[in-house]
């Protein structure tokens, strides 16, 4: 490892939570590494299949500093959660509540506070909700998910060639070679996207063939994979069980090979660093595989969607250190902050009442809270805000989710305010609520209406990106 020039001492514990870090006899802050890996789950951490575990990269980080079990996406889609990630806020405070929202100028970017605090800021990602020259209406704009980095690299895949996003090993070239020497501190975000579906990952990762046996060539696991999505999107229930089978092991076998990468992505920046390096691993969301008769995420809060790994591994960190109270990646915003303005990190906890996870469908409202006791309750509620279901889930003892148990009607009228809650706290700050193109306005509100919109009015960029979305399972 290189030289260590800085020194992460004082370090706490409350409550068996890492409560702070503080920058002692250090000439200067530590780099630090933000690493999303999308539609990761928490439950492939450390876990195997055919007697090899998936991720003996990740676990051996794990090992060398602080895991959080329990911790939480603030919603199942990428936009939503990295708008969070990115400001420290909830979705309906933001107002990224759905994809035709963008970040507000109001809400200060965690690129934009290290900016500020002196650091070099580099995004790599592969993921084209949060690229900032095309977002959602996929024409320029003044700001977005690149605010504050003075380097934000959008790497695309090739769509002709069922590649719909970069694979890690050109995300980590990308990444590696984007750091320069670190005379100031860095700030690097890295965004993966070879956990998510349809799970066809570039070619590299199909040489291993570890759950196939290498009996089926990639065009037809492919190939195979795109019907499921057709039926995942059109006919669930049809999902057979070789099915499922096959789709759980395309999962499985695109974590074993970004576990991969993020391990090299990892080494080499550890080479390329003098400087103390703090590195946090995490996902922007999960993904269910046929648990409670879903696919992929976006649509419902279920654990499988809305759980996520975090690992936390720097200099004077403590090792080996698991938590297992409910945590939110929406806590990392001040955490990073803290920690970059040499002061104590705050501790990664639940909001003081109440962790909250959100999201927009074609359908409505879904808000999910879980109380420090693991109580959950998951609300649906219609566009119109009638509230259409409302279940209970004692997570301790139910943990899958799988008996329902009603909740009081008082209960009920205090998970529905949770979104007006936020809105109201937004806008007691001057928050505005950003919007995007024209034409994803009219296509969400056609699409409620069930209307397809008129595709002869689209650009050829439109018609290209649209069929991007639709690959990826986004748009049917």
């Amino acid at each position: 490892m290189a030289p260590v020039r800085t020194a992460l001492a004082a370090i706490s514990l409350a409550g068996g939570l890492l409560a702070g870090l503080l920058l002692a006899e250090a000439p200067g802050p530590p780099n630090i590494v933000l690493v999303v890996m999308d539609a990761f789950r928490a439950d492939r951490l450390g876990a195997a299949r055919d007697g090899r575990e998936l991720t003996p990269n990740l676990s051996r980080l794990a090992a060398e500093g602080v895991v959080y079990e329990n911790a939480y996406c603030t919603a199942p889609q990428t936009k939503l959660s990295t708008a969070s990630i990115f400001t420290g806020r909830h979705p309906s405070y933001t107002g990224v509540i759905d994809r035709q929202n963008t970040l507000p100028p109001q809400c200060t970017t965690l690129a934009e506070a290290l900016r500020e605090r002196g650091y070099r800021t580099l995004g790599i990602h592969t993921n084209a909700w949060i690229d900032a020259e095309r977002q959602d209406g996929f024409v320029p704009r003044p700001r977005g998910f690149a605010a504050g980095f003075h380097k934000w690299q959008y790497l695309e895949g090739d769509v002709e060639d069922v590649r719909f996003y970069a694979g890690a090993a050109e995300v980590n070239e990308a990444a590696i070679n984007a750091v320069k020497a670190d005379i100031e501190p860095t700030f690097l975000y890295v965004h993966y996207m070879d956990t998510h579906e349809p799970y066809t990952g570039p070619e590299p990762r199909w040489t291993t063939g570890v759950f196939h046996n290498g009996a089926s060539p990639p065009q037809d696991l492919h190939e195979a994979d795109a019907a499921l999505q057709e039926l995942d999107w059109g006919a669930p229930d049809q999902i057979g069980e070789e099915q499922k089978r096959r789709r759980a092991r395309l999962y499985d076998e695109a974590v074993l090979y970004l576990d991969g990468r993020v391990g090299r992505l990892v080494e080499k920046l550890r080479r390329r660093f003098d400087r103390d390096t703090v590195f946090i691993i995490t996902a922007d969301h999960g993904e269910l595989l046929g648990e409670h008769g879903c696919w992929g995420h976006a649509r419902e809060l279920w654990e499988e969607a809305v759980r996520v790994p975090l690992i936390i591994v720097g200099p004077g960190l403590p090792a080996g250190r698991r938590v297992e109270t409910r945590v939110s990646t929406v806590r990392l915003y001040e955490w990073i902050r803290a920690l970059a303005e040499g002061k104590a990190a705050p501790a990664l906890s639940p909001e003081p009442e109440r962790l909250i996870i959100q999201m927009r469908t074609g359908e409505g409202d879904r808000v999910k809270v879980i109380r420090p006791d693991g109580a959950a309750v998951i609300l649906r509620r219609s566009l119109d805000g009638e509230v259409l279901s409302a279940e209970s889930y004692p997570l301790e003892q139910d943990p899958g989710e799988e008996r329902p148990l009603p909740v009081p009607p008082s209960r009920v009228e205090s998970v529905a305010s949770v979104p007006e809650q936020l809105r109201r706290l937004a806008a007691r700050d001057g928050v505005e609520r950003c919007h995007t193109t024209l034409y994803w306005h009219w296509k969400y509100a056609t699409s409620i209406a069930g209307t397809p919109p008129p595709t002869h009015a689209l650009s050829e960029e439109d018609k290209e990106m649209l069929g991007h979305m639709r690959s990826l399972g986004y748009l049917h």
